[in-house]
């Protein structure tokens, strides 16, 4: 069994190996005790789903059926939380997960150039301050009999934590001594994208679920399109599914009337040798015996 732990910025996988089946209960009931411990643990969602044999897509994901989303990033990072948001009111489907990282937090400084100016600070200045703090500057370089190792400048990581660490770094002003950076620099808290998925060659964003009860995927796949369309996403963000149960449900769908097309001709075929006629296949009558070997 595959457990999957997912934060807003974090994530973690962990395989778990069951005892045989005559020591424990089924799986399901394992995963259902499992999924109500771990809803104690604050900030951790827990994502549960077995280990199949064969696998369809070959696609990672926090559970087992995949509805993705791709093409144009900006509109991804707009689209993906609004369709989550969707799917989550779809009573067919449960732990409805995504492995989009767009709300990663980053910290934008902004230099204050009159106030720069005024104290006979330049850009350079800051820059190089700013690397030398929090950069990975060499300043020397150590060489041993097998190996050779650089020293790397840096301020004690005890100043390097938290937004205030401007504060507490210095830049040599030409007018009034050594001046903390916070008073030529604007912090600006912003969010970024720690990392983008593609599919293919296009950027992606992987809603994943599980089927509530052992419900029927095909009800399912019937809502979560029905939903998508009443979204009216525009044409840079395609939704289609992908994985395990969604792919070949879709695959044997689409496959669907070749196959009653080509069962309807094999029937005609064999009515026809049976019968030794090639019309009496289409004209048999109601009242007719049912007989294996014999004609009407």
């Amino acid at each position: 069994m595959q457990a999957a732990r997912q934060r807003l910025r974090n994530q973690g996988r962990v395989f778990i190996a069951l005892k045989p089946k005559t020591q424990r209960a089924p799986i399901t009931q394992v995963m259902a005790r499992l999924t109500q411990a771990a809803r104690g643990v604050v900030g951790v969602r827990l994502f549960l789903q077995p280990v199949q044999d064969v696998v369809i897509g070959g696609m990672l994901t926090a559970t087992q059926s995949v509805h993705a989303n791709r093409h144009n990033l900006n509109e991804l990072n707009k689209w993906a939380p609004i369709i989550q948001s969707t799917l989550s009111k779809i009573p067919e489907i449960t732990d409805l997960a995504s492995d989009q990282q767009s709300t990663g937090p980053q910290l934008t400084l902004q230099i204050n150039r009159d106030a720069a100016v005024r104290l006979g600070i330049t850009t350079n200045q800051i820059d190089g301050v700013l690397y030398d703090a929090f950069g990975q500057r060499p300043i020397a370089q150590l060489f041993t009999s097998l190996n050779q190792y650089f020293i790397i400048m840096e301020v004690p990581p005890q100043m390097q934590r938290g937004p205030d660490a401007l504060q507490r770094i210095y830049v040599r002003s030409q007018t009034a001594g050594m001046v903390p950076l916070s008073e030529v620099v604007t912090r600006q808290p912003t969010v970024a994208t720690l990392a983008v998925n593609h599919l293919g060659q296009f950027p992606s964003v992987t809603l994943s679920f599980n089927l509530k009860n052992n419900a029927p995927l095909g009800p399912a796949v019937t809502a979560i399109n029905k939903a998508v369309a009443n979204l009216h996403v525009p044409q840079t963000v395609q939704a289609h599914f992908q994985g395990t149960a969604a792919q070949a449900f879709q695959a044997s769908l689409s496959s669907m009337p070749i196959l009653i097309l080509a069962a309807l001709i094999a029937v005609y075929i064999i009515l026809g040798m049976l019968y030794e006629n090639t019309i009496h296949p289409l004209t048999i009558r109601p009242h007719c015996p049912r007989r294996v070997w014999t004609r009407c």
